[in-house]
């Protein structure tokens, strides 16, 4: 994984409160990590916009080094503010919030709630 977009995930984590544990096998490496995620993000609320936004589930998709590509039941939600609005920003910054249970034995153990920064 990029050095600076794990740190980015990093400190976001710890600004926001989330635990972020240092031991876990995402940020055990620096190797770039290819992710997918399917999302019609104009159908997303958006929080600026629509008061009482929820998390929409989708599936994170990302490639693993020994198994291939592999699948996590995700849930997301559109978060910031000035990029949150749709006039401003057709992909917005996302929470994506996982499951303990969907993440046992994956590269996502130990997370339960990560911000992921994207371009407008």
């Amino acid at each position: 994984m990029n050095t600076r977009f794990s740190l980015c995930l990093l400190a976001a984590a710890l600004l926001c409160g989330g635990p972020v544990r240092a031991e876990a096998p995402l940020f055990a490496s620096d190797t770039v990590l290819k992710l997918t995620i399917p999302l019609d993000f104009k159908s997303l609320c958006r929080p600026r916009e629509t008061e009482d936004c929820e998390f929409a589930p989708t599936t994170l998709i990302y490639g693993d080094e020994t198994s291939g590509k592999r699948s996590v039941p995700v849930e997301v939600k559109v978060r910031g503010g000035w990029r949150s609005l749709a006039r401003n920003c057709s992909t917005p910054l996302l929470w994506l919030r996982f499951r303990e249970e969907d993440v046992v034995g994956t590269l996502f153990e130990g997370q339960w709630l990560l911000p992921l920064t994207t371009h407008c």
